[in-house]
């Protein structure tokens, strides 16, 4: 209700961090259910980290996705089969859940050259707290 700012919740059930929330207004209306999705969690994690396509094909642009549980700065790491870093970026994200950072696969003006590579990512949260991932991929 735009006057009061109340709703009557009817409804809560959860299942595997997963909220679905029945409401009706004051009048009495039913309103469109309310899915929500939950972390309970006192430190940062990184789960579901992959990156695809993989394999790759020179040119590609790569989708980094991963879900993290905190409010965070995430440090991503690439590193070729000998173990050099080739690419490295960071960003911060204000909100947990399902992100992507997607990179066009090119260092120094060219794109990566084929075979297997490591992805390595390190969220911290605002208390200094710190997770770390790693993945393949590979280029062909």
């Amino acid at each position: 209700d735009d006057t009061l700012g109340q709703l009557e919740i009817l409804n809560a059930g959860s299942s595997d961090g997963k909220l679905t929330v029945n409401v009706k207004d004051l009048i009495g209306t039913n309103l469109p259910p309310l899915n929500l999705t939950y972390f309970i969690s006192s430190t940062v994690s990184i789960q579901n980290f992959l990156i695809y396509p993989s394999p790759a094909v020179p040119g590609n642009t790569l989708t980094i996705g991963f879900d993290i549980t905190q409010p965070s700065t995430v440090d991503l790491y690439v590193f070729n089969s000998l173990g050099r870093q080739v690419y490295r970026t960071q960003e911060t994200f204000a909100t947990l859940g399902y992100k992507e950072i997607t990179w066009n696969g090119v260092r120094r003006g060219l794109y990566l050259g084929s075979g297997p590579y490591i992805a390595k990512l390190i969220a911290t949260d605002t208390n200094g707290n710190t997770a770390k991932a790693t993945t393949k991929f590979g280029v062909y």
